[in-house]
């Protein structure tokens, strides 16, 4: 028993620090729009991935972003990247865009930026003024 006991414990122990040094890996952060897009255009060859309706989509995106509206495609999208890619994610409101993260997070993917509060705020905030030209809206 007191054997049985201690693979249990030693196991437990093992997969607790192996988990956690996966999770020290990650670089996911939530951040405002300001820094999400200066951290955007000084990162080369990122993903930007757009996990919006198909109609917000087509009314308001970032530039060069790949739209991902369903969980299935997004699974599909994510299929063909490397871990260790660098990505951008955001909805329009913020909610998808995180409940998107944690999936990413739970896949492996390492280095994940979410647009906290979404675009919207983003295209109500002044300051984003110099990034006008990155974002495609259609009124």
């Amino acid at each position: 028993m007191k054997r049985y006991l201690l693979i249990i414990f030693t196991t437990v122990a093992l997969l607790l620090g192996y988990t956690s040094d996966i999770f020290s890996q990650s670089n996911h952060t939530d951040l405002q729009d300001i820094d999400f897009f200066n951290l955007l255009v000084s990162t080369p060859n990122s993903v930007i991935l757009d996990v919006q309706t198909a109609k917000e989509f087509k009314k308001c995106h970032i530039a060069n972003a790949i739209s991902a509206p369903q969980k299935k495609i997004l699974l599909k999208i994510c299929d063909t990247l490397s871990i260790e890619s660098d990505i951008f994610i955001y909805c329009f409101h913020g909610e998808r865009s995180l409940f998107c993260q944690t999936l990413l997070d739970s896949l492996g993917f390492i280095n994940v930026h979410n647009l906290k509060n979404g675009l919207d705020p983003a295209l109500q905030n002044p300051i984003m003024n110099q990034y006008k030209s990155l974002i495609y809206f259609k009124e």
